[in-house]
């Protein structure tokens, strides 16, 4: 029999120590049959290495990092048994796979991200940025020359990939004020014998198609990439001898996703090149296919397996497949497959041990109606204990994703299962201009960023509301970075709609951020609101700081003092203006964290400090 307690009060093992020691899980290649992955464990990155059954084992030692180009990624690259990976202080490291010797190749300044090994193993090409100029360098495996610049014909460059002649090279570019979603280029370089570019093709992609993922068939014939030229990010094939371009995929699905980073892959080749495995996505929720090339018949694969996540899928020279995979009640899991999609093996969890299923809350996609008679879809956290039960309606959290050009995704979340397990029902919403609803509906948020973003969330609330699932009168904003943005805005445009706020490193003034933001997301705003200075007026509309006076709603800031992204003034200058009008605001800085809490003892304070802010302000009422 289930103890009755309030909702809101629930205790739980999904505990803050639980969440703030989750590791995460990066990216995985193969070396051979070995299988080699990035992981973070608070604030500390690793790559680790698994041979057959052999005990995992960290090969970086204390010198790995995440890569610097826009929100990191693109961690290592492997050519045979030797690993490059991104180090600390902007070196490039080498070591073999098994582990062994590890040697500085480059010197450290800068940033590194996106790391390719040459087909003959003789040299490393990476992205790097440094004084905000951003391009592919060059160095020698054996790190006895000083690294070069290769190319830099863009304001952002990203994702180069050999082919296997090794002369000649494709990649990712674009310019301001274009973020890669809105619109970027595939780029095929030719290279002389002293590896320099003699001679560069636009092979895909434009100022309104946003390409991705270039990838060189392994027999050299096709250049595969993602593209959403038909509305959806769906994968392409260019033969590199007729010039012949054919889609592969088709239907209402993506195939692709923003990219905040290097290194994202969502298919790779099979060894033999006559197939390819793919993540498809579908209203958020992932399934993994395998695509002949010849036929274009298509194959689910792991159906047997409850997985509704999938990233970075690697293939060895045996067809073992490798992927990370999750759901909402499983984990991330590095996992690898047979070709035959028997022997599923699980190298990694970014959580020790398995929860039972009905210890955590499975996640509902809905739709629900807007204001103006549209769409608009997010995932309902129905509220989920093995020892608890509550009467009556339970408080919601509105919970906005970051971007805003991303979405809440079908797999663990340890912060939102730490509410649903407490006695929250969790709205994560999916408003228009998020991703994972094809281009149309990506787009339907420039101009309209702190409008229709917050629109589409107080009718979702309603829409449960009404179907008698949450109580509205419990209802808690709350987000990180542009999801914090959303808390500040959605106080000052929809006041006594939320009985709280809980914002994680948000935007007030939307005129400092365009002037102090990093470079990545530097014009990223001319798109959102408009450039300046002929936005200006939509720039003081949308900017908390300049409406405060409308704030009456209790809140809580979170805030990193060493963001690049979102600056710890943007928090300051709401903090002090709220507490100049005398309305009462919890706030905490942590020292040595950045955009995205990362150090445990930070995540452990700031989830029990939530916790304590929202039973008083919220449950104890």
């Amino acid at each position: 029999m289930k103890t009755r307690a309030m909702y809101g009060t629930w205790s739980s093992s999904v505990s803050s120590a639980l969440v703030s020691t989750t590791a995460k899980l990066n990216d995985a290649m193969w070396a051979g049959e070995t299988i080699v992955w990035h992981e973070t464990r608070g604030a500390q990155h690793y790559v680790v290495s698994q041979s057959g059954s052999n005990a995992p084992r960290i090969i970086s030692g204390d010198k790995a990092s995440t890569g610097k180009i826009a929100y990191g990624g693109g961690m290592f690259g492997i050519r045979g048994y030797t690993v490059a990976f991104a180090g600390t202080g902007g070196r490039l490291y080498t070591v073999p796979a098994s582990g062994g010797s590890i040697r500085p190749i480059t010197p450290g300044f800068g940033g590194v991200g996106g790391i390719a090994i040459s087909p003959d193993g003789d040299d490393v090409v990476f992205g790097h940025t440094y004084e905000d100029k951003d391009g592919l360098a060059i160095v020698d495996m054996g790190g006895q020359d000083f690294p070069r610049k290769l190319y830099y014909p863009s304001d952002f460059i990203m994702n180069p990939v050999w082919h296997p002649d090794g002369w000649h090279l494709a990649v990712m570019v674009w310019d301001h004020p274009n973020m890669p979603w809105d619109g970027c280029e595939i780029h095929m370089l030719t290279l002389n014998d002293r590896r320099e570019v003699v001679s560069v093709e636009v092979l895909a992609g434009g100022r309104e198609i946003s390409v991705m993922q270039p990838t060189f068939s392994p027999d050299g014939r096709y250049l595969a990439y993602i593209s959403d030229e038909s509305g959806w990010w769906h994968i392409y094939f260019r033969d590199l001898i007729s010039g012949e371009v054919r889609q592969i995929t088709h239907g209402e699905a993506e195939y692709g996703g923003p990219q905040w980073g290097s290194g994202m892959r969502y298919f790779a080749f099979t060894p033999d090149s006559r197939a390819i495995v793919a993540r498809r996505s579908e209203k958020v929720q992932h399934s993994l296919w395998r695509i002949d090339l010849e036929s274009g018949g298509a194959t689910p694969l792991l159906t047997a397996l409850p997985y509704t996540f999938f990233a970075q899928i690697s293939i060895n020279l045996e067809g073992r497949v490798a992927v990370i995979a999750s759901a909402p009640r499983i984990p991330h899991e590095l996992i690898s497959f047979d070709p035959d999609f028997s022997d599923v093996v699980i190298h990694a969890r970014t959580v020790d041990g398995v929860f039972a299923p009905e210890v955590l809350s499975e996640p509902e996609h809905i739709v629900f109606t807007t204001r103006d008679n549209a769409d608009s879809h997010g995932l309902f956290y129905p509220p989920t204990s093995t020892q608890f039960e509550s009467s009556g309606l339970p408080p919601v959290i509105v919970f906005q994703h970051g971007g805003p050009t991303s979405a809440n995704y079908l797999c663990f979340e340890p912060v939102l299962q730490f509410w649903a397990t407490r006695g929250y029902a969790v709205f994560a919403v999916n408003f228009r201009g998020g991703t994972g609803y094809g281009r149309a509906n990506m787009l339907k948020l420039n101009g309209r960023w702190g409008d229709i973003d917050l629109a589409d969330s107080v009718d979702g609330v309603k829409s449960l509301a009404t179907q008698g699932r949450i109580d509205p009168a419990k209802a808690v904003i709350y987000g990180g970075s542009s999801g914090g943005y959303a808390v500040l805005q959605g106080l000052c445009e929809y006041p006594g709609t939320f009985k709280a706020g809980v914002c994680l490193y948000g935007i007030s003034d939307m005129f400092a951020l365009a002037k102090e933001t990093h470079k990545f997301e530097a014009h990223y705003n001319d798109s959102l609101l408009g450039p300046l200075p002929d936005a200006a007026a939509l720039y003081r509309k949308r900017s908390p700081l300049f409406h405060n006076e409308k704030i009456r709603d209790a809140l809580i800031v979170f805030q990193g003092a060493d963001d690049i992204v979102v600056p710890q003034n943007q928090s300051d200058m709401m903090v002090n203006a709220l507490r100049a009008r005398g309305v009462p605001v919890e706030y905490h800085i942590y020292a040595g964290e950045g955009h995205g809490f990362r150090k445990p003892e930070t995540v452990d304070h700031y989830l029990k400090h939530t916790l304590a802010f929202l039973e008083r302000t919220v449950i104890y009422i």
